[in-house]
């Protein structure tokens, strides 16, 4: 492990311990069961999404994934209530404007759609 990796680690459990941010409800695309984390984490890797280094932590995350779509990424964020929230944005590999808010939007109807056929086959609350 790199020490941006630590220094990720080291930040993400003192915000995991404050929880001093919660995102927005019109990020909410659907309720999953928190057990099954381990189901939800093997489906989105299968469609290409994977562990996401450098995110925000917002309080009661349990896990979150991105997948890259040319310059940006679909980000999920998925919480120990069951929700799972998601948001299109430009990647952090452009870092300065990814933390601006560039190209930040909320998933299309069909967006929202593909993510959950996609996780159709995990329970759902």
């Amino acid at each position: 492990m790199n020490i941006w990796q630590k220094l990720v680690r080291w930040y993400r459990s003192i915000l995991n311990y404050v929880g001093w941010r919660v995102e927005s409800a019109d990020h909410l695309i659907m309720y999953v069961e928190p057990s099954k984390l381990d189901d939800i984490v093997r489906i989105l890797h299968e469609h290409g999404y994977f562990y996401n280094d450098f995110s925000f932590r917002y309080k009661g995350q349990i896990y979150t994934a991105r997948k890259i779509v040319g310059d940006y990424q679909i980000h999920i964020r998925i919480y120990g209530s069951g929700q799972l929230t998601a948001h299109y944005e430009l990647k952090t590999e452009h870092p300065s404007d990814h933390l601006a808010g560039v190209g930040h939007r909320l998933l299309t109807r069909n967006e929202k759609l593909a993510v959950m056929r996609m996780l159709r086959d995990v329970e759902v609350w």
